[in-house]
């Protein structure tokens, strides 16, 4: 039972970086887009291409608004749903005495 808890912590913990990976890559690529390059050795143009080559790794992933929308949204819902897990009510809120 315990391995079966740190392989779902660490599944966890690789899915959170990939998709930080994922978002990160794509809101690189769609703020530089359209940057003054330098030339040949243009640094923005090649940490550009780097993030391109990881976004075709992980998936062949266009560029598109999908590689930054969907970490955005999948984000979102599970922060919903961790919002939702918390206890709504407190000793505090239902006036209860906690020192019989």
């Amino acid at each position: 039972m315990m391995q079966s808890r740190y392989t779902k912590t660490f599944a966890a913990i690789t899915a959170i970086a990939m998709l930080l990976v994922i978002l990160l890559a794509g809101i690189f690529i769609a703020l530089e887009a359209d940057h003054d390059c330098e030339g040949e050795d243009c640094p923005v143009c090649e940490c550009m291409e780097q993030c391109r080559a990881t976004l075709h790794q992980l998936g062949s992933v266009t560029v598109t608004g999908k590689a930054v929308l969907f970490p955005i949204l999948l984000l979102i819902v599970l922060s919903v749903h961790i919002a939702a897990v918390f206890p709504k009510q407190t000793p505090v809120s239902i006036k209860v005495r906690l020192n019989n």
